[in-house]
């Protein structure tokens, strides 16, 4: 058998294992599923999509030997197509007459996951609103029994409180993760090839990272539901908002990391960023602010240009 097709197949299932590790309950099981998808894009980034298309097979038949057909369909979900999507996506390259290499823009691959992630959030609320309750009451009533089986002392006005805020945030919350994850990962694969020279994909520049045009329509829209509507439609558009608003989180970074080469000390600036966006997450709605900022009036352009990009974004 084909090296390539071993080692695709021998990291499909170890991320199949990374993944499952979170669900028997073993220590760091949590580190071990965010970084599942890490095998699979290693190998789709070096060894090309149809190794990528393999690894992720593997991974998805491993995963229901091991933990049956809802853990297989899990890993798909959150894990393989994601991570296949990605590799694939990020290869794609079109040639000019002359001899020009250009790659698919990794800000299109990052919105097109965020409109995957927001399209999934509205299939499960269209499908919760057939029944007689709302998603969002749905879903208080079992964050409300879950805390009170993993929290019996807790008490009844503090339990109240937590079923609220995380009633709001929770489906944002689990997508905002799905797709940091995805791009963490995607990040550190494609810097480990680099590094060992087995990368597919010339290094890019992530500070020149662009976003597509119609994401800034879609955001608008979103907004407009989460304004206009009311009860479970206000509930859809503000959790699409935050979902969609991640892209342009990304590319606030992208800005912030442009800016930080034209301070005496980038690397102080950047902690102090990323700290802060630890810390608060109005730090991280300002960050959104400056992506939107960006993606419509250019900030980039009025730092001075330091240099060529090593591909195009």
């Amino acid at each position: 058998m084909n090296k390539d097709i071993l080692i695709a197949i021998g990291a499909g299932s170890l991320s199949a294992v990374a993944a499952l590790t979170f669900q028997t309950g073993a220590p760091g099981g949590l580190v071990f599923a965010y970084f599942a998808p890490l095998p699979l894009m290693l190998v789709g980034l070096s060894l090309g999509a149809m190794s990528g298309t393999i690894s992720a097979i593997a991974g998805i038949v491993t995963a229901a030997l091991l933990g049956g057909l809802m853990a297989s369909t899990l890993f798909a979900v959150l894990h393989a197509f994601p991570a296949w999507f990605v590799a694939r996506q990020a290869l794609l390259k079109s040639t000019a007459p002359d001899g020009t290499e250009t790659w698919y823009p990794l800000g299109n691959a990052i919105s097109l996951l965020a409109v995957m992630a927001a399209f999934m959030f509205s299939m499960v609320a269209i499908a919760e609103s057939q029944s007689a309750e709302s998603l969002q009451q749905a879903l208080s009533q079992r964050l409300d029994r879950s805390i009170g089986l993993w929290f019996p002392t807790l008490p009844e006005a503090q339990r109240a409180t937590f079923v609220t805020i995380f009633t709001a945030i929770l489906p944002a919350l689990i997508a905002t993760s799905w797709l940091l994850m995805t791009i963490v990962n995607g990040v550190i694969a494609q810097t480990i090839l680099v590094k060992i020279g087995k990368n597919l994909r010339p290094r890019p520049v992530y500070s020149a990272l662009t976003l597509p045009d119609w994401l800034s329509w879609a955001i608008v829209a979103a907004a407009c539901l989460a304004l206009l509507g009311s009860g479970k439609i206000e509930y859809m558009g503000r959790t699409l908002v935050v979902i969609l608003a991640i892209p342009f989180f990304i590319l606030g970074l992208a800005v912030v990391h442009r800016l930080a080469r034209h301070v005496a000390f980038p690397g102080l600036l950047l902690a102090a960023v990323y700290f802060s966006i630890f810390l608060s997450l109005w730090a991280a709605f300002v960050v959104v602010v400056v992506g939107i900022s960006e993606q419509w009036l250019g900030l980039r352009k009025r730092l001075p240009n330091q240099g060529q990009n090593q591909e195009s974004e």
